[in-house]
């Protein structure tokens, strides 16, 4: 009976040290209360594509706002890097669980799959902050920076 009751409160113990890790964990989304899109555009010299832009190289929000890139960029698929990859992870939470659009690289960056055109990727900002990114092309060639700050 003593050793029943031993393992019961080891049990709910466990259970509730679980829970306490799981809540301090990455960010969850919720509570979102605006959408900022970002949109990623052509820059054409002639009727050649020289590169693209972002409008808003630097995007203010508020905490737990929601940041969603599209990419209007025709025939190039385009990937967003946050190159301080642990930080931004730990400050940001996938909408989608499902599928989340962003993840861990080999280089320590949090980054999104490469975007074919029309298609987005979406993040939350539950935290503070200033957040650095880049959006490059599958080939490394055309790359822009952009910014995105946080305040309450």
């Amino acid at each position: 009976m003593i050793k029943l009751k031993g393992l019961l409160h080891f049990g709910i113990i466990l259970l509730v040290l679980s829970m306490a890790f799981f809540l301090a964990g990455p960010a969850n989304a919720g509570n979102a209360e605006d959408a900022h899109l970002i949109k990623i555009m052509p820059e054409f010299d002639g009727n050649a594509l020289k590169g693209f832009h972002i409008k808003s190289q630097v995007t203010n929000i508020k905490k737990d706002d929601l940041v969603i890139w599209m990419n209007g960029v025709v025939d190039h698929e385009v990937q967003i890097v946050f190159h301080e990859g642990k930080i931004c992870r730990d400050v940001t939470a996938n909408p989608n669980l499902k599928h989340p659009s962003f993840f861990m690289n080999a280089k320590d960056c949090y980054t999104t799959s490469f975007i074919p055109y029309s298609n987005t990727s979406t993040l939350q900002f539950v935290e503070l902050g200033t957040y650095n990114y880049e959006i490059i092309t599958v080939d490394g060639k055309m790359s822009t920076k952009g910014k995105i700050i946080v305040s309450p």
